[in-house]
């Protein structure tokens, strides 16, 4: 079974963030510079202190943290992973300047992409190529993402197969989807929905 994640990311100028860059990957750290030329050069160099590579156990690859306060944008960076993976798992191009190296076992391939059209960015990572003789255009074949929250945000993510929305608000609106009826006890409604939501995870 091939083990996929997510390294990096980096976010251009969207939504509140500039050129922001975000390490995903306990192994590998990488870092963008920008040259006066406008050329975009992406490096990575090998964590120093890492891990052992059975400190997480066989079916957990990493596990990372997005700490920060409300208005941080910690929401709007899980809606760019899962809007971005969505849009690649189609091979549609986001519509935001961004950058996304994702490890395939042990190799990594990265897609750099502004209004839709693939940037050129200077490394020595492989380009993950999407289209049908690519070496990595199966990548998303196998790939699900899973949003779960239990505060009122969510994503607004629709019409993609590889996405499934577990937030508290897709949740309770699938509970009342008939309608609430006068008399009803709407978290009735949905400790039913979750019991039987559950039920069929499980």
């Amino acid at each position: 079974m091939r083990k996929k994640t997510l390294a990096f990311m980096y976010i251009g100028e969207s939504h509140g963030f500039h050129k922001q860059k975000l390490n995903f990957s306990t192994k590998e750290l990488f870092d963008i510079r920008t040259e006066d030329d406008g050329k975009i050069i992406l490096r990575e160099e090998k964590c120093k202190k890492k891990l052992s590579a059975e400190f997480w156990g066989k079916d957990i690859l990493e596990v990372n943290l997005l700490v920060g306060k409300n208005g941080a944008g910690k929401t709007t960076v899980m809606r760019f992973i899962c809007q971005w993976i969505c849009q690649l798992s189609q091979k549609q191009l986001p519509m935001e300047t961004g950058i996304l190296v994702f490890k395939d076992n042990d190799d990594l391939a990265y897609i750099a992409f502004s209004e839709r059209e693939e940037i050129p960015i200077s490394t020595n990572i492989r380009k993950m190529e999407l289209h049908e003789n690519g070496y990595f255009s199966d990548f998303f074949e196998d790939v699900q993402l899973v949003y779960c929250s239990n505060t009122m945000t969510e994503l607004k993510i629709a019409g993609y197969d590889i996405f499934q929305d577990c937030s508290l608000p897709y949740r309770l609106r699938q509970a009342n989807a008939h309608g609430h009826v006068m008399g009803e006890d709407i978290t009735r409604n949905f400790e039913h929905y979750e019991f039987d939501r559950q039920i069929n995870v499980a």
